[in-house]
Protein backbone atom coordinates (compact mmCIF):
# COMPACT_ATOMS: atom_id res chain seq x y z
CA UNK A 1 0.00 0.00 0.00
CA UNK A 2 1.05 3.38 -1.03
CA UNK A 3 1.58 6.40 2.51
CA UNK A 4 -1.99 7.72 0.84
CA UNK A 5 -3.66 4.75 0.88
CA UNK A 6 -2.20 3.68 4.44
CA UNK A 7 -3.97 7.38 5.50
CA UNK A 8 -7.00 6.44 3.85
CA UNK A 9 -7.44 3.10 5.10
CA UNK A 10 -6.62 4.28 8.87
CA UNK A 11 -9.31 7.28 8.07
CA UNK A 12 -11.91 4.92 6.86
CA UNK A 13 -11.52 2.25 9.53
CA UNK A 14 -11.61 4.66 11.99
CA UNK A 15 -15.09 6.65 11.20
CA UNK A 16 -16.46 4.43 8.16
CA UNK A 17 -15.25 4.16 4.64
CA UNK A 18 -18.80 4.88 3.05
CA UNK A 19 -19.03 7.89 6.07
CA UNK A 20 -15.53 8.99 4.63
CA UNK A 21 -16.61 8.98 1.32
CA UNK A 22 -19.40 10.77 2.10
CA UNK A 23 -17.51 13.58 4.20
CA UNK A 24 -15.10 13.83 1.08
CA UNK A 25 -17.93 14.74 -0.95
CA UNK A 26 -19.77 16.83 0.96
CA UNK A 27 -16.20 19.02 1.69
CA UNK A 28 -15.97 18.77 -2.33
CA UNK A 29 -18.68 20.69 -2.74
CA UNK A 30 -17.98 23.43 -0.36
CA UNK A 31 -14.68 23.74 -2.38
CA UNK A 32 -16.62 23.86 -5.40
CA UNK A 33 -19.17 26.58 -3.84
CA UNK A 34 -16.11 28.47 -2.66
CA UNK A 35 -14.19 28.97 -5.71
CA UNK A 36 -17.53 29.85 -7.76
CA UNK A 37 -17.82 26.79 -9.70
CA UNK A 38 -21.07 25.55 -10.79
CA UNK A 39 -22.23 22.94 -8.49
CA UNK A 40 -22.87 19.42 -9.82
CA UNK A 41 -18.94 18.67 -10.30
CA UNK A 42 -18.64 16.97 -6.96
CA UNK A 43 -17.70 13.05 -6.56
CA UNK A 44 -21.30 11.15 -5.29
CA UNK A 45 -21.25 8.43 -3.62
CA UNK A 46 -23.69 5.63 -4.49
CA UNK A 47 -25.23 2.31 -3.03
CA UNK A 48 -23.43 -0.65 -1.94
CA UNK A 49 -22.16 -2.85 -5.40
CA UNK A 50 -24.41 -5.60 -4.15
CA UNK A 51 -27.61 -3.40 -4.01
CA UNK A 52 -26.47 -2.90 -7.47
CA UNK A 53 -26.96 -4.85 -11.39
CA UNK A 54 -24.76 -4.56 -14.42
CA UNK A 55 -26.06 -1.71 -16.62
CA UNK A 56 -27.82 -2.34 -20.00
CA UNK A 57 -24.91 -1.00 -22.10
CA UNK A 58 -22.59 -3.96 -20.97
CA UNK A 59 -25.95 -6.40 -20.98
CA UNK A 60 -25.85 -4.82 -24.73
CA UNK A 61 -22.28 -5.21 -24.94
CA UNK A 62 -22.23 -2.09 -26.00
CA UNK A 63 -20.30 -0.13 -22.59
CA UNK A 64 -19.82 3.49 -23.20
CA UNK A 65 -18.64 6.34 -20.81
CA UNK A 66 -21.02 8.27 -22.54
CA UNK A 67 -23.77 5.97 -21.61
CA UNK A 68 -26.89 8.14 -20.31
CA UNK A 69 -27.60 5.81 -17.71
CA UNK A 70 -24.88 4.61 -15.61
CA UNK A 71 -22.79 7.33 -17.14
CA UNK A 72 -19.84 5.00 -17.72
CA UNK A 73 -19.68 3.06 -14.50
CA UNK A 74 -21.20 0.24 -15.86
CA UNK A 75 -24.13 -0.47 -12.75
CA UNK A 76 -27.43 0.92 -11.72
CA UNK A 77 -29.54 0.08 -8.94
CA UNK A 78 -32.15 -2.53 -9.84
CA UNK A 79 -35.17 0.06 -10.17
CA UNK A 80 -33.47 2.19 -12.50
CA UNK A 81 -32.54 -0.88 -14.91
CA UNK A 82 -36.39 -2.35 -14.17
CA UNK A 83 -37.68 1.37 -15.22
CA UNK A 84 -35.56 1.38 -18.24
CA UNK A 85 -35.86 -1.81 -19.07
CA UNK A 86 -39.88 -1.57 -19.14
CA UNK A 87 -40.00 1.34 -21.17
CA UNK A 88 -38.14 -0.25 -24.46
CA UNK A 89 -40.70 -2.25 -26.74
CA UNK A 90 -40.00 -5.90 -26.32
CA UNK A 91 -38.65 -6.69 -30.13
CA UNK A 92 -40.88 -9.60 -30.18
CA UNK A 93 -44.30 -7.76 -29.26
CA UNK A 94 -42.57 -5.36 -31.93
CA UNK A 95 -42.01 -8.41 -34.40
CA UNK A 96 -45.31 -9.71 -33.91
CA UNK A 97 -47.68 -6.84 -34.15
CA UNK A 98 -45.29 -6.42 -37.75
CA UNK A 99 -46.40 -9.97 -38.60
CA UNK A 100 -50.43 -9.81 -37.71
CA UNK A 101 -50.35 -6.26 -39.37
CA UNK A 102 -48.29 -7.91 -42.72
CA UNK A 103 -50.74 -10.68 -42.96
CA UNK A 104 -53.76 -8.83 -42.61
CA UNK A 105 -52.45 -6.34 -45.75
CA UNK A 106 -51.58 -9.52 -47.11
CA UNK A 107 -55.17 -11.09 -46.98
CA UNK A 108 -56.38 -8.26 -48.64
CA UNK A 109 -58.94 -7.66 -45.76
CA UNK A 110 -58.90 -4.27 -45.86
CA UNK A 111 -61.86 -1.63 -46.80
CA UNK A 112 -61.95 -0.69 -49.89
CA UNK A 113 -60.65 3.01 -48.87
CA UNK A 114 -57.59 1.57 -47.58
CA UNK A 115 -58.14 2.73 -43.96
CA UNK A 116 -58.46 -0.57 -41.53
CA UNK A 117 -59.47 -4.21 -41.80
CA UNK A 118 -62.68 -5.66 -42.86
CA UNK A 119 -64.43 -6.05 -39.33
CA UNK A 120 -62.04 -4.27 -37.68
CA UNK A 121 -62.95 -0.51 -36.29
CA UNK A 122 -61.41 1.83 -37.21
CA UNK A 123 -60.15 2.89 -33.93
CA UNK A 124 -58.82 -0.56 -33.62
CA UNK A 125 -56.92 -0.80 -36.84
CA UNK A 126 -55.32 2.95 -35.97
CA UNK A 127 -54.72 1.83 -32.40
CA UNK A 128 -52.48 -0.80 -34.05
CA UNK A 129 -50.52 0.97 -36.44
CA UNK A 130 -50.15 3.70 -34.38
CA UNK A 131 -48.62 1.37 -31.17
CA UNK A 132 -46.25 -0.40 -34.55
CA UNK A 133 -45.22 3.42 -35.62
CA UNK A 134 -44.78 4.78 -31.37
CA UNK A 135 -42.54 1.47 -30.81
CA UNK A 136 -40.25 1.14 -34.06
CA UNK A 137 -39.81 4.98 -33.21
CA UNK A 138 -38.65 4.42 -29.72
CA UNK A 139 -37.39 1.28 -29.74
CA UNK A 140 -34.20 0.95 -27.66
Amino acid sequence: MTTEEEEVHTLGARIGFGNMMSLASKCWEKVIKAENYPSGGEFVVGPCRAMTTTCVCIDEKQHSYGCDYCMGCGWLTTTVKKLILESKPCPDILSLLNKIRDDLLLRGEIDTDDTRIVNMSFSIWGELTDTIEYLEENRG
